[in-house]
């Protein structure tokens, strides 16, 4: 029962980040989980994140400068969601704008792709 409950659980929690809520507000939804840990279930496993750091070379995908710390952004909610082409590596002013609307990063990988044209 506990594992048909969890698995229900994430795809509710996928399911509502997918319609633009919040980690907070799909939090508030589901109750009995935190808002870190429906980030927790959204963030792309080790070896993906490790492919798109690895993938950006240290450096912010949009302004390329090189930082120590990176963050992973989902460039976009559509499914499948950890996809490599839809994870971007950017430095933590370029994560608040993109997260504002102001930035949008096309980078080699799309171009590579075909995705972003």
């Amino acid at each position: 029962k506990y594992e048909r409950d969890r698995a229900v659980s994430v795809r509710q929690i996928v399911s509502l980040w997918l319609m633009g809520f919040t980690y907070a507000k799909i939090s508030e939804i589901v109750g009995g989980i935190t808002r870190q840990g429906v980030q927790v279930i959204i963030r792309p496993n080790k070896m993906i994140q490790r492919a798109v750091h690895k993938r950006a070379e240290g450096r912010c995908e949009h302004c390329k400068k090189r930082m120590r710390i990176l963050h992973i952004h989902h460039r976009s909610r559509s499914w499948p969601i950890n996809r490599m082409s839809n994870l971007e590596i950017l430095c933590k002013s370029c994560h608040k704008r993109t997260d504002a609307g102001a930035v949008r990063v096309r980078n080699s990988w799309d171009l590579q792709n075909g995705e972003g044209l």
